[in-house]
């Protein structure tokens, strides 16, 4: 008799999450909103519920009910919008999912400040602020650069740095986040635990552009990026802290000399793909290792390799498109996904967020010096005017 397939909810998910989840040979539901939708989601034989991903007590009423006639296993989502109610749901319905109590702490940034503010990974002053006053009694006290977001931001969106007097503060309709601007070259580290026990997977180093040099536009995991004793003991008290104990980790940070900075954290894999930059340089599969692990099956490490891997996005000046050119329609090998969206006559706009970038690609090499080869082959195979 045939055993029965494992049945996962997946919240809110991209396409490329879908098709990797459907790989590791499972039932996919998923449970979405109508604007997140895409057309090939609607071309796949799951099931989809759609709710608003903060209506939490119409999501646990339409789960709940699903749940009776069609039991769910497990509950997982690795998008930003999706980690509090799939967290909610698997400690309502009593499933493996993504922990509670994480979940609620890094999803808001200022909960993850104030968690750790009697650790040495506090070391980024802050507070909430609800007006220009309180923003500039912050400035008083700490000085400028600082940074002004909102609480639950994702993908850069409303992010303010504040480098002079002279520059006009956000308008702010409800309880944001203000705290000093840190120094230095921005990371993240991309981490998995089990049963409380810390892995560090790969460090991957940041490029930022945009209109406020904040959006990230690309990102590298590098071999010689060696991960000294120091980064891993900062980097696992965060995760105790955060009460990380099962999962996917993304930590993101900047160095200055031996000095590291807290910028914020997640219990999911970091955006831009970077779970497809670790299986590409280091073999490890983030996405399948989490369901095996909320499965019930072994997870190890044993067989990392230490490779390159990296994703760029386009950035082009800003003008009306007349002619634009690339090599995708007979792409290398090496090229493992790409996308370009941008026609004759688009109009190209200064890169404020992480939604609004122009396509981008991804490359994998031996060494550093044949990745920066084939980035440079490909940004000088494309194009606009």
């Amino acid at each position: 008799m045939q055993a029965k397939q494992c049945h996962v909810l997946l919240l809110g998910p991209t396409d490329d999450y879908i098709k990797k989840v459907q790989s590791c040979n499972v039932t996919v539901t998923i449970l979405t909103e109508l604007t997140r939708l895409t057309p090939w989601q609607q071309t796949q034989r799951n099931t989809v519920l759609l709710a608003d991903l903060h209506d939490i007590p119409a999501i646990l009423l339409m789960i709940s009910d699903f749940h009776a006639k069609k039991p769910f296993d497990l509950v997982i989502s690795f998008t930003e919008y999706g980690m509090e109610p799939a967290a909610i749901i698997g400690a309502i319905l009593q499933i493996p999912g993504p922990s509670l109590r994480c979940s609620l702490i890094c999803r808001d940034k200022l909960r993850t400040r104030q968690a750790l503010i009697d650790t040495p990974q506090g070391n980024v002053p802050f507070s909430a602020v609800e007006n220009h006053i309180k923003i500039n009694e912050f400035i008083n006290k700490y000085g400028l650069p600082i940074v002004v977001k909102p609480r639950f931001s994702t993908g850069s969106q409303q992010v303010n740095i504040i480098n002079h007097t002279s520059d006009l503060l956000p308008d702010i309709d409800s309880t944001w986040l203000v705290e000093g601007f840190a120094p230095g070259k921005e990371y993240s580290c991309e981490t998995f635990s089990i049963g409380g026990k810390h892995h560090l997977l790969a460090i991957t180093e940041k490029q930022l552009g945009g209109n406020a040099n904040v959006v990230e536009v690309g990102h590298k995991i590098l071999p010689e990026n060696i991960i000294d004793i120091a980064l891993r003991q900062w980097i696992f008290k965060i995760l105790d802290t955060i009460e990380m104990i099962d999962g996917i980790g993304h930590i993101e940070f900047k160095k200055e000399n031996e000095n590291f900075y807290l910028i914020e954290c997640h219990n999911r894999p970091g955006g831009d793909r970077i779970w497809q930059l670790v299986e590409l340089a280091t073999g490890i599969d983030m996405i399948t290792s989490y369901i095996d692990l909320l499965i019930g099956r072994t997870v190890n490490f044993l067989n990392k390799i230490s490779r390159c891997a990296a994703i760029i996005y386009f950035q082009f000046p800003p003008g009306t498109v007349n002619n634009y050119w690339h090599l995708f329609n007979s792409p290398p090998q090496w090229i493992h996904w790409h996308q370009w969206i941008i026609k004759e006559k688009d109009e190209i706009l200064p890169i404020i967020d992480s939604f609004h970038r122009y396509g981008g690609f991804i490359v994998d090499a031996e060494s550093k010096e044949e990745l920066e080869q084939r980035i440079a082959y490909v940004l000088n195979h494309t194009g606009v005017s």
